[in-house]
């Protein structure tokens, strides 16, 4: 690869001016973010990917840059992980051209709290081969009111008496 200006002391190329505006672009999602190249081996990953490993006691010197990311869904398979089965089904359609999203929404618990994610798969293309941008979002706060949500139901469902919802004003 070659030397940058800045690199060789004089201003910032192009090049580096938008390699940095990627990284700051990317490094500001507040989503766990893993680009993986046309094989499903990450690239890059952002400052909130590194914070979950760090937080998981996962960190590495590369949070998993240049590793398959399709062997650590293979991996959590094997360990039974259905969500893994279902992501790793769904990257390799989308690495052989099938697809341009996939949604996927799985426990992921740690030893202290139950946790859900969201993950979202895009694919980009441009420049030759195409890559993937994995997302997964921390969905938990949603997953806990649809539980109380569903507890209340079945409450309501299961109450001898008659009950009536009303806004401030008394309409039912």
């Amino acid at each position: 690869m070659g030397e940058s200006e800045q690199d060789r002391g004089g201003e910032p190329t192009r090049a580096d001016i938008e390699a940095a505006l990627q990284r700051a672009v990317l490094d500001a999602l507040s989503n766990h973010v893993a680009v993986l190249d046309e094989r499903g081996v990450i690239i890059a990953v952002n400052r909130a990917w590194k914070q979950l490993g760090d937080n998981n006691g996962l960190s590495t010197d590369d949070y998993g840059v240049g590793s398959s990311y399709l062997g650590h869904c293979a991996a959590a398979a094997r360990d039974g992980d259905e969500g893994a089965v279902e992501a790793l089904d769904g990257l390799q359609r989308m690495l052989a051209g099938i697809g341009d999203r996939l949604h996927l929404t799985y426990p992921c618990h740690s030893p202290t709290e139950e946790r859900w994610f969201r993950m979202t798969v895009t694919r980009v293309s441009g420049g030759g081969a195409s890559s993937l941008v994995v997302s997964h979002e921390n969905v938990s706060d949603y997953k806990r009111v649809e539980a109380s949500l569903r507890k209340l139901s079945r409450a309501v469902d299961a109450s001898p008496v008659s009950v009536v919802v009303t806004d401030r004003a008394g309409r039912v």
